[in-house]
């Protein structure tokens, strides 16, 4: 009998071992502040790193982004719930078995459920900010960088526990997709653990900084491809967006006292639910053409073309007039862009410009 119980009892011991390795039980869960700026290490050349990745001249991280990347960590109440939880497998776009049940009877765990991950992402950096995701995927939540910046530089912020900040996509400057967790897990984004769970969530690259942080059109077009791709791969038959927490697109400002996504992509928000429906109706968008512009044009396309400037950093007026500023702006911007330096607006330039 007493062999029959030290058996029992050393099976017991191993059992809890393997919960506390795996869950982080027995682990400091009273997590420190997170800095008010991301931490900035410089080399002997004058390089600047974030978390180790290196910082482009065309990379900016404001304080705002190290605000949006606090309090997104599991609160100590799910922390004491995942602790329950045991992850038998996790194979990439594979399925996600939890164990615990099995050992102890009774505790609450989910049933496995198969996930995939998008093929639009060009660059992956796993971030270990992430918990067991314990709802079905129904939502997208989009946030901004608060910055301007690469995937690779997302994935070193996220890479630092001590960030306790993570989340699924990014689509970057470039309009690069990245990723950092699997789908197939929670994120740490949105300062909610119920929407989280339920959520994909992307992080948007602004295009300047400050302001009503503007974003790129090819970033928004790509924002939307993403979205279209995770909706078609979750089952989602449609996005929906009412300005609440109960529709299927969300918002971080509408769970936390913060900015996120800004200004100017928040407007988007409609637009956004609107380009995806039609993808998942397999609606096709025609493209108008643009027209060749240049000193003495005027007109609804020149007042296009200037706000387009204004985004790339150019401060016109909007008045539809191409006058010797927006000449001058148009050069520049060519010259930028490594464009035949005309001040004549081309499909070349239009390109660069969207």
């Amino acid at each position: 009998m007493k062999n029959k119980m030290y058996k029992m009892s050393a099976f017991m011991a191993v059992v809890i071992a393997v919960i506390m390795v795996f869950t982080g039980c027995g682990k400091n869960t009273n997590i420190p502040p997170v800095e008010t700026e991301p931490p900035i290490t410089v080399d002997a050349e004058g390089n600047e790193f974030i978390f180790g990745v290196e910082v482009q001249d065309d990379e900016q991280v404001s304080e705002e982004t190290a605000e949006e990347l606090s309090d997104n960590a599991p609160s100590d109440e799910e922390i004491a719930n995942d602790d329950n939880l045991i992850e038998d497998a996790q194979n990439e776009g594979g399925v996600v078995d939890s164990i615990v049940g099995a050992v102890f009877g009774g505790v609450k765990a989910q049933a496995a459920t198969s996930y995939s991950n998008s093929k639009l992402v060009v660059f992956r950096r796993i971030s270990p900010n992430s918990s067991p995701r314990t709802a079905k995927i129904t939502k997208i939540t989009i946030h901004h960088y608060a910055g301007v910046g690469s995937a690779e530089m997302v994935g070193g912020l996220f890479a630092s526990p001590a960030r306790n900040a993570s989340s699924q996509y990014a689509v970057d400057k470039d309009a690069r997709v990245g990723q950092y967790v699997d789908e197939s897990r929670r994120a740490w984004t949105s300062s909610n653990g119920a929407n989280d769970n339920a959520a994909v969530t992307i992080e948007v690259s602004n295009s300047s900084m400050g302001g009503i942080w503007p974003v790129d059109d090819k970033v928004l077009k790509k924002t939307i491809e993403l979205c279209i791709d995770i909706c078609k791969r979750n089952g989602i038959p449609k996005l929906t967006y009412n300005n609440l927490t109960t529709g299927s697109l969300t918002r971080h400002n509408m769970f936390a006292n913060t900015n996120c996504p800004g200004p100017y992509l928040q407007s988007k928000f409609p637009y956004i639910v609107s380009e995806v429906n039609k993808g998942l109706n397999g609606t096709v968008v025609r493209t108008t053409k643009k027209p060749v512009l240049k000193k003495g044009s005027k007109g609804t396309w020149v007042k296009k073309l200037q706000k387009k400037l204004n985004k790339k950093g150019a401060k016109l007026s909007v008045d539809g007039i191409f006058g010797n500023l927006t000449y001058k702006a148009v050069r520049k911007f060519q010259k930028k862009n490594k464009l035949k330096v005309t001040g004549v607006v081309r499909a070349a330039t239009w390109k660069k410009l969207y």
